[in-house]
């Protein structure tokens, strides 16, 4: 069920515009301080990381109500000998981010 290949993947994925990350990285509240996120510096390192071969694994399903979860691993940016991370991220059918998880420090 879960896709590997990036042609497959961005046919069932829904396009994620810039607006939509700053959406969900700096405008959505914390649950916990409810302060924004301002993650700015997310969005501008993440195609960097993709680009430098961090990310690896991708993959993703596409559920029947519309969702599609999406997976990768990520190597540490600090150290390489510690085991890749496991990100993973839900989107809905209308471009809205619904969650995201990494069990790294930040979250």
């Amino acid at each position: 069920m879960w896709q590997k290949t990036i042609s497959v993947i961005e046919k069932f994925l829904p396009p994620i515009r810039e607006h939509e990350l700053y959406m969900y990285l700096i405008v959505r509240r914390s649950r916990d301080t409810k302060m924004q996120l301002n993650a700015i510096k997310t969005i501008h390192e993440a195609i960097k990381y993709v680009e430098s071969g961090w990310v690896s694994a991708l993959s993703a399903i596409h559920l029947e109500d519309g969702k599609v979860l999406v997976k990768a691993q990520v190597h540490h940016s600090q150290s390489l000998r510690k085991k890749e991370l496991m990100p993973w991220g839900s989107i809905s059918s209308n471009k809205t981010i619904i969650a995201g998880h990494c069990q790294c420090t930040a979250g």
